[in-house]
């Protein structure tokens, strides 16, 4: 046996431990929590997170993620949001004057 299979029964064989806990099939579904991130920038995220499933389309599911107002997380991703809110140029790069054509002044 390989991948998962294979681990689960190397597991099986050593460990009594394993084998009742595999048993008793006591999974706990996250349906909200915390979930931490690491963004290059902005460093080390804690986010609140909803999972939403969506009725009409089983199997599809939406993630929410939110940060409480005053954390760090919320003030790292306002940053964020303002850097990416920034005037851009249409091939993406920052126009330093603030047009969105890109065009001059003489």
């Amino acid at each position: 046996m390989t991948g998962l299979a294979g681990l689960i029964g190397e597991l099986s064989v050593h460990s009594q431990e394993f084998r009742d806990l595999w048993a008793a099939h006591d999974v706990v579904y996250y349906r909200s929590g915390v979930q931490p991130f690491h963004h290059p920038l902005a460093g080390d995220l804690d986010l609140d997170y909803d999972a939403l499933e969506i009725p009409a389309d089983p199997g599809q599911t939406i993630i929410a993620y939110s940060a409480e107002p005053g954390s760090a997380a919320r003030d790292a991703l306002d940053i964020l949001a303002s850097w990416a809110a920034g005037d851009r140029r249409a091939d993406g790069s920052a126009d330093p004057e603030g047009r969105e054509d890109g065009a001059t002044t003489a």
